[in-house]
């Protein structure tokens, strides 16, 4: 799909909280909601995606607000294991990030 040269200049540029791999190249020039949709379809690699892109920003956001990074990654944890079961709610009409 893409030359090697080309899969580390976006693998260095992606940030990867999974530990997946693949998932760095695979996202490259997909929406949100693109993910969302193969994610429903049964594609995990989407999944896996989401979490990539959004779990940086949701740990951040926890660590301020609880001020202990473990319990930051606890509740991020526990977001992304509710988003995974109620991804069929997602109205696309409003930005993913607003509605985890």
């Amino acid at each position: 799909m893409f030359s090697s040269s080309t899969e580390a200049a976006l693998a260095a540029r992606v940030p990867v909280v999974t530990g997946a791999t693949g998932a760095k190249v695979f996202a490259v020039g997909m929406t949100d909601e693109e993910l969302v949709r193969l994610t429903l379809g049964g594609d995990a690699r989407a999944f896996t995606t989401l979490i990539d892109r959004h779990a940086p920003s949701c740990l951040r956001y926890g660590t301020r607000m609880l001020g202990d990074r473990a319990d930051a990654e606890d509740v991020a944890q526990e977001t992304f294991m509710r988003v995974h079961k109620s991804l069929s709610q997602y109205d696309e009409r409003t930005p993913f990030r607003t509605w985890l």
